[in-house]
Formats: C-alpha cells, structure tokens, sequence
C-alpha cells in the first residue's frame, strides 16, 4: 500500500454500535454517506464503489472519504482517491472487519477505487470518476 500520499485512518464513527445481524450492519455502514449501489451518483455527490463485500465512498459535498472491511478473510482493505492535483492518497480501514470504517476528508477528488490487500496483486474496484 506504500502508494501516493498516504492519510491514517479515523476510527468509525457509532463504532461498537449496532446489533448482532452482520447484515444489517454492513448495509449501514454502506449507506453511511447516502450512496446507493452500483457506483452512482445518487444526488448530492455522493458515490460508491465495491469490491467484493468491501466497499469506498465519497460525498463530494462534505469532502467526506471512507472505506469499509466488510470480509472476515484476513485481507486488509483500502481505498485510492486521486485528486485534482494529481496527488494521489490512499488510507485503510484501520480495525478490519469489525464495526466501523475508516474516514478521511479530502477535498478535490476527481477518482477513486477500493482495493483488497490479498496475495499476489491486490484486488481492487474500477476507478470512479466524480463529477
């Protein structure tokens, strides 16, 4: 992951809430940001991406970046955001697949993409583009 700049990971906000269905936790932290799925705008700016389970948003009106673990398989997930600079920043979800994501503000992002951390090349999403 030593890729571009690299932000350290907040911890999830409501992290150690939430109830025993790992279901219904998952589509909460997916809709953490209001994004829908499939990659679309779904008003307001904000966007997602999967990859697997694992999932990246970013809402381009509160500048608002997170990434989410959603697989208890041992692999790491983070997530690439470039923006208009060039600079590219990537950060992770910092306690794995527990409750919680990883959160960033970053300003300016024209693309980004969630990556899995497995063997061999890392697996990750297409890039989003961001309007």
């Amino acid at each position: 992951m030593g890729r571009g700049g690299r932000l350290f990971p907040c911890p999830g906000e409501g992290a150690g809430e939430g109830n025993d269905d790992p279901e219904s936790d998952a589509r909460r932290r997916r809709d953490d940001l209001g994004a829908g799925a499939g990659g679309l705008d779904r008003g307001g700016g904000r966007y997602l991406v999967e990859q697997g389970r694992d999932h990246a948003q970013y809402d381009t009106i509160r500048d608002a970046a997170s990434v989410c673990d959603e697989e208890q398989d041992g692999n790491g997930v983070y997530a690439e955001y470039k923006q208009k600079s060039g600079t590219k920043l990537t950060f992770g979800d910092g306690n794995g697949s527990k409750i919680g994501c990883g959160h960033a503000k970053i300003p300016d992002v024209t693309s980004f993409r969630v990556c899995e951390d497995d063997a061999g090349d890392d697996s990750c999403s297409l890039w989003r583009l961001v309007r």
